[in-house]
């Protein structure tokens, strides 16, 4: 019979025992994780390692390639001329500035001459009327033809060296027109013997004496004089682009009109029209980086000299665009301490630039190229779209701060006017790879840890499982031992007293002889249960099923077990009752449902209080799948605990310690009732609360399926 009331002994315990197999078997994976971890982690570092390497190496070429395309003038060359020659135009873009800021190449322009008006007190009173009628037939106030005589008599007088040398150019003037011949030679007097002097104007008066031989040499010459002309007009307009004066654009204009009128066409002077132009566009470029580096300095406290490099602000000439970032570089310093610049207009530096851009195309798209010159940093054609000002030039952007790899040339030893930088612009895709290898190399580490986990979990649970069998199959040898004791004790005992005689009245040897056929069917009862249950396990109980009448079966059994409640002082009783009930037919096994209602109503016979009253009951209920025959069976007992409802039905499993048990049994009958109840396609359930006694409710399908 069971007795799942009954104290338990103690619960096995497998966490100390399984604490050092389980760390043996979670080590290889919390290794093989660690070595995981470490290779991913030096994986990633190698990685940006080798960006680092790569980006570094193409930084470099790309701070040569810039420097060089900086510091190289567009006709290439090492150096620059010291002046502009036939044949060899000036650079455009070159300048050359002293040590304290100066323009040395191209000339800068003297200052404005003052005028210096000749002192006639230094005449007599013959040569001072002489030089007044000079003066006259000059301003056009006298006829000019007594203008030769007038000179001729005035330089007889040999009068003060300036006086004659502002004489014979007014006679070569006044004879110009009349007598061109005459006024050639008084020019060439004037270049051979006064070509150190200054006039009134205080302009030198060779180059005006110069350009009065050209103009008087005849307009039809023969080839010599063409020759002549062409020398002495190339030599004139050299000397006025390499030593610019006042005068210098107006001679220009001048020759540049009489080749015209004498050859169709001004090939010598134009050549020197555009090295002026060009040298008064560098004079221009040196205002505007003057200007410019004036204000930087007057910020920072410098004046000594230009930078080596420096963002100015400039505007070509009227006709062009608004002043645009301009750019300036010391490219070469000489002995002399002055320095050769070169400069770049916005649209230079773009077009440089996009070459470089150009060079961008082996890089990884998540690579960005930045170029910083002189304190500002432009995109590359990665890292952005070549944004640019309202004047052409590439936009300056902000530097990143995480850079793979940076190179610098320096124009000076701590001066690094050249910087490129390749910087990280789009670190997801860079570290798309690494992350798709730890990835599946985590999961595949989580997959070991998940299989070694569910392997001790599994490897404990069996364990535990087999500790607790093993535990319940003590607790079943200790249970039978202890029940099968008691009925052989009493029955040898009963036994031996019948045998020896000591029991003479029949009334009480039948007494006895009772009691005996009661031990024995406790006996058989209990090993048909222990059988019943080995067969159950095994597969081998075999059901019949066939209609059979419940309520009969609930009577017989009910009668059967009464004299059992009248020994505990109980009250077995059925309500309602049986008769009133009506007809409780259903397909069932008869003989294994009755073996259901004497282990439930057997156990609750021995947990029943004195004086109370076991109470069992049948009724048909509707379930959803169909009608159903319920059974239950209620006592007024001490009450199951809610986590025990499911235990109870366990094999083995009794509550409290088996060697202080109140009650008997083995604690395998209702674990034959739940495998009956299974059979049948049935349920069973407990109702229960400690203190408020125990219900148990069979409910099995009327008409099972087969």
């Amino acid at each position: 019979m069971t007795e799942w009331r009954t104290k338990m002994g103690r619960k096995p315990r497998s966490g100390p025992e399984f604490f050092w197999p389980g760390l043996l078997l979670l080590l290889p994976v919390a290794v093989l994780a660690t070595l995981g971890a470490f290779s991913l982690r030096q994986d990633r570092l190698m990685l940006e390692n080798e960006a680092r390497e790569r980006a570094g190496a193409f930084a470099q070429a790309q701070a040569r390639r810039l420097w060089d395309r900086l510091s190289v003038p567009p006709g290439g060359g090492s150096s620059s001329p010291p002046e502009p020659t036939e044949g060899s135009a000036f650079r455009p873009p070159e300048l050359r500035v002293s040590a304290a800021g100066e323009l040395l190449f191209p000339p800068a322009w003297p200052p404005v001459p003052e005028p210096r008006v000749l002192d006639v007190t230094q005449l007599n009173a013959a040569q001072a009327s002489l030089w007044a009628r000079l003066e006259a037939a000059q301003a056009g106030l006298t006829a000019a033809t007594h203008a030769e005589g007038d000179g001729r008599a005035f330089l007889a007088t040999q009068p003060p060296v300036a006086f004659q040398a502002a004489a014979h150019l007014r006679l070569g003037r006044a004879l110009a027109k009349t007598n061109p011949a005459l006024a050639a030679r008084e020019f060439q007097t004037v270049v051979a013997h006064f070509s150190e002097l200054t006039g009134e104007t205080g302009l030198p008066l060779l180059p005006l004496a110069q350009l009065g031989v050209i103009e008087t040499m005849p307009s039809v010459a023969p080839t010599n004089g063409a020759i002549a002309f062409l020398a002495l007009a190339t030599q004139l307009a050299s000397n006025a682009v390499v030593q610019p004066a006042v005068l210098s654009p107006w001679i220009l204009s001048r020759l540049m009109e009489e080749e015209t009128r004498r050859c169709g066409k001004a090939e010598r002077v134009s050549f020197w029209q555009t090295a002026w132009a060009q040298a008064e566009n560098h004079r221009r470029v040196f205002r505007s980086v003057s200007r410019a580096w004036s204000g930087v300095a007057a910020t920072n406290g410098s004046h000594h000299g230009w930078p080596p490099v420096l963002w100015f602000r400039h505007a070509p000439g009227a006709a062009s665009p608004p002043p645009g970032q301009w750019l300036v570089l010391a490219r070469r310093r000489l002995e002399d301490q002055s320095t050769w610049y070169i400069y770049r207009d916005p649209a230079q530096w773009g077009a440089l630039l996009r070459e470089l851009i150009s060079a961008e195309k082996a890089l990884p798209h998540y690579w960005g190229v930045f170029y910083t010159v002189g304190g500002r940093t432009f995109t590359g054609g990665q890292s952005g779209r070549l944004n640019r000002d309202g004047d052409g030039a590439p936009a300056a952007a902000a530097l990143p701060r995480d850079l793979l790899g940076t190179a610098s040339l320096e124009a000076e030893p701590g001066l690094a006017p050249v910087v490129v930088s390749v910087a990280l612009i789009d670190p997801a895709a860079f570290y798309a790879r690494q992350r798709q290898r730890v990835f599946w190399f985590g999961a595949l580490i989580a997959a070991s840890a998940g299989v070694a986990l569910l392997g001790v979990f599994t490897t404990r649970s069996a364990l535990r499982r087999q500790r607790r069998l093993y535990q319940m199959q003590t607790d079943f040898v200790s249970s039978v031992t202890h029940e099968l004791r008691a009925p052989i004790g009493a029955v040898r005992l009963l036994a031996e007293n019948l045998k020896d005689g000591k029991v003479p009245a029949p009334a009480e040897q039948r007494r006895f002889h009772d009691y005996i056929v009661q031990e024995c069917g406790r006996l058989a009862a209990m090993i048909e249960n222990a059988l019943n249950l080995a067969r159950i396990e095994q597969g081998r109980e075999e059901y019949r099923f066939e209609p059979a009448d419940a309520a009969a079966l609930v009577a017989d059994t009910v009668r059967l077990l009464a004299p059992a409640a009248r020994e505990k002082n109980a009250t077995l009783r059925v309500a309602p009752p049986l008769v009133e009930a009506g007809d409780f037919t259903a397909v069932l096994d008869a003989a294994a449902i009755r073996r259901v209602l004497v282990n439930l109503i057997d156990n609750a016979i021995k947990h029943a209080p004195a004086d109370t009253e076991v109470t069992v009951s049948l009724a048909f209920v509707d379930r959803a799948g169909g009608r159903a025959l319920r059974f239950t069976v209620a006592d007024r007992g001490p009450g199951i605990p809610k986590a025990d409802h499911e235990r109870i039905f366990e094999r083995f499993y009794r509550r409290g310690s088996e060697l202080r048990r109140e009650t008997q049994g083995v604690g395998i009958g209702l674990s034959i009732v739940k495998h009956i109840v299974d059979a049948h396609q049935g349920v069973i359930r407990v109702e229960s609360e400690l203190g408020k006694g125990s219900r148990f409710v069979v409910e099995l399908p009327a008409s099972p399926a087969p």
